[in-house]
């Protein structure tokens, strides 16, 4: 930012501004706030508490599930954000059963370090429910946004598939379910 540039000058004045009153916000009462997290236009899911995020994995159990950990005064998210909307546009993605979630730091620090979460931004690599497959840091100084999309895509490929455009259960999957269903036809229930 410059002086010399007026326009950078107060879009940078406005940042903070926007900043500092988010982190001086409080949560929304839990009484007003929903189940499930808001799907916006861009597709994404927006999630803004723990509840959410725990319904948001379970609903999309049969998804691949992506999750950014973002927050109003990281830099780096907002960079990272106005990028990603090409990644969840795409064609190939769009194919799969892939969902996309934004859970916000703002008063959820303690929760997102429960997760194993220790910088921002960073993302979740979800199958078949809660399993995590990754868990990564994904600033500017740990990866380019190519190799971000990259990672994304092998994701994608490596989880569903597109023969049928659907995800790949896991071989422990499966063995939970045969073991689950043996059980209930022994006990009279399946």
């Amino acid at each position: 930012m410059s002086a010399e540039n007026p326009s950078e000058l107060s879009a940078g004045i406005a940042d903070m501004l926007a900043t500092a009153q988010a982190m001086n916000s409080k949560p929304p009462p839990s009484d007003e706030v929903s189940a499930m997290p808001e799907l916006k236009a861009d597709g994404v899911h927006y999630i803004i508490n723990d509840n959410q995020y725990r319904n948001f994995l379970e609903a999309n159990s049969d998804n691949l599930v992506i999750v950014k950990f973002s927050a109003p005064w990281c830099r780096a998210c907002k960079n990272l954000a106005l990028k990603l909307p090409q990644v969840y546009r795409d064609e190939t993605i769009g194919r799969m059963p892939v969902v996309f979630g934004d859970f916000s730091a703002l008063h959820n620090q303690d929760y997102i370090r429960t997760l194993n979460v220790s910088s921002l931004p960073s993302m979740h690599f979800y199958t078949n429910g809660f399993r995590l497959v990754e868990n990564f840091a994904c600033g500017p100084n740990v990866m380019s946004f190519l190799e971000l999309k990259n990672k994304i895509f092998k994701f994608v490929e490596n989880c569903a598939d597109p023969r049928t455009n659907q995800v790949r259960v896991s071989l422990r999957s499966k063995l939970k379910h045969w073991i689950k269903s043996g059980l209930n036809k022994m006990v009279g229930l399946g």
